[in-house]
Order: structure tokens, then sequence, then C-alpha cells
């Protein structure tokens, strides 16, 4: 019968030991090899390192276990008698192994268990003791850090308060001043126009004085800066005007709609006159440039597309 290949194996090694120089050489390639294939635990990834770690406490357990299997083997299993049979049995002759050796322990002489608990229990409530004090230390440190941080804070938040109530006839000054010279260091129109019409929301009849005066324009200014709107634009307007709420009302019938591009569309019916109508237009949209042959014209298509009818 042939050889296993764990026979074969031990063989192998039994002969390469033989050999001093191959010996050394196998042992330093497996080092290397070894040293190569290696991972150190920064090496490995989060799953594999709890794996790793699990292996090894299950290790530590194992070998902690057989520990304490074997004091537990050896307080059992009473010492052995010495032997005597190759000594001449002589009067003379001390035997020292028949007096010195122990007595088994008895149940006295075992050591106390619970004595040991309560030792243990003792000094886990002296540790905590010592840690809560510790624990109790470092809350009374934050608390006072955060105390300070937040008078420091508050301290400061009044400082800001105090610096920040400044003179109206100052604020206007500082900022007309400060356009002004914004507006100057502007060199095409498209940016200057931006300006302006930020001043847009000034309102009654002080308002050609304020904008020249913040923006420093020498020239006369334009009563109204009116917006520029294309006419798709504004027909778009004038198109959500008229199909609100307000200003006309959808028909009760369910049959009441026409058909245009394939789409239904209720019909509506407007609540006040043209006239009336084109006044609050007007109202609502200042900037927009309007005029009232355009705006009917437009109500009309408005009217073709939205059904929209007068009543």
């Amino acid at each position: 019968m042939g050889l296993t290949a764990a026979e074969r194996q031990k063989r192998y090694k039994e002969k390469l030991k033989q050999n001093a120089e191959k010996y050394e050489e196998y042992k330093k390639k497996k080092r290397e090899n070894y040293h190569k294939k290696k991972r150190l635990v920064k090496d490995l990834t989060p799953k594999e390192r709890y794996n790793a770690r699990v292996i090894w406490k299950l290790r530590k357990k194992n070998v902690k276990q057989r520990k304490q299997n074997l004091n537990r083997v050896l307080d059992i299993t009473p010492p052995s008698s010495p032997s005597l049979i190759q000594e001449p049995l002589n009067e003379d002759v001390n035997l020292p192994g028949i007096d010195a050796a122990p007595l088994p322990p008895g149940p006295k002489d075992k050591p106390n268990k619970k004595a040991q608990g309560k030792k243990k229990i003792r000094r886990d409530r002296s540790k905590l003791h010592r840690d809560n004090l510790r624990l109790k230390e470092q809350v009374e440190k934050l608390k006072r850090e955060c105390e300070k941080y937040r008078k420091r804070c508050q301290r400061n938040g009044i400082k800001k308060i105090k610096t920040r109530k400044v003179d109206a006839k100052t604020k206007y000054q500082q900022l007309s001043t400060a356009m002004k010279a914004s507006y100057q260091r502007m060199k095409t129109l498209k940016e200057k126009r931006i300006l302006k019409n930020i001043m847009e929301e000034v309102e009654g009849p002080e308002k050609p004085g304020i904008i020249e005066e913040s923006l420093g324009i020498t020239y006369k200014l334009r009563t109204l800066m009116k917006v520029k709107v294309s006419a798709t634009k504004l027909k778009k307007i004038v198109e959500a005007f008229f199909l609100r709420d307000d200003v006309s009302r959808a028909t009760a019938g369910k049959k009441e709609t026409c058909t245009i591009d394939g789409q239904k569309i209720q019909k509506r019916f407007l609540l006040d006159n043209m006239k009336i109508l084109f006044k609050t237009f007007k109202q609502e949209n200042p900037g927009v440039k309007c005029l009232f042959l355009f705006y009917q014209e437009q109500t009309t298509l408005c009217c073709e597309c939205a059904s929209l009818q007068w009543t």
C-alpha cells in the first residue's frame, strides 16, 4: 500500500532537516512567502476585520477554557506516591517523599469562592465610584466652559447691536454715495439700466429727485421707466389676465365647450366692461407698455382661443 500525502510530506521534511543549508533556505523561503502574503489589521476591510476579531475572541476563549479545565483536573488529582523499588530498605535511610508528601486538600482547605466573589464585588463598586466621580468633574468643567462661551457670545452680540444703530440721514448719505460711485464706474448701458430699474420701487413726486441725487445724473430723467415686453409675451400676459376668476367666470354647463386643436375648453363670460378691465390691467402692470387698441385686439384673439364671451 502506498504512502499517503501526509506521510510523504513528513518524510520529506525529515530528510530536509538532515541538510542544514537546504533546511535554512527552506525556512527563509517560507518566511518571505509569509511576509509577502500577510495582511495587517489596517489593510483589512471592515467586514474582514470584524470576522478576524470574532475568530480571535473565540480562540482566546478556547485557550482560557482549556487552562481552566487543566487546573480543575490538577486540583482534583492527588499527588503520586514516591517510587521505592530500586532503593534499599534500610532503617537509617530517610524517606523524605513519605513524610513530605502533602495530603490532598480537604473541604476546609479549599479557597472560599464566596469570599472571593464579595471581594470582587467590592473592587468593582470602588472602580465604579471612582469613575462616577471623574465623570462628574468632567461634566462640571464642561458646564463652566459652556457658560463662559455663552456669556462671551452674549456680550459680543450686545456690542454688535449697539454698533448697528445708525442715523437714517447718515445711512441715506452713505448709500447714495456708494450707488453714485458704482453708477459712474459702469461703462455699458445695460449695467446702468439694471441699476436704474432698482429705483422703480420708489414712489411719489420726489422720485426723480431721489434718483438723480442717488445716481448723480445731471440730465433730465424720464417720468416713467417702462419695461420692454415683446408682443408674444404681452399676449400671454393679457391672456392670463382674462382667464383669471376675478375677471371672467366659467360656464356651468357640461356641454358648453368648444374644441380647439383637438382639446376641449370650457366657455367663459367676462364679469365687467372692457374699459374698466383695461384700467385694472394697467394698475396691476404699470411697467408694461400696452395701448387699448392692442389690448382690445389681443382680447378678441383671447376670446377666440379661450371661448370668452361678453355678458
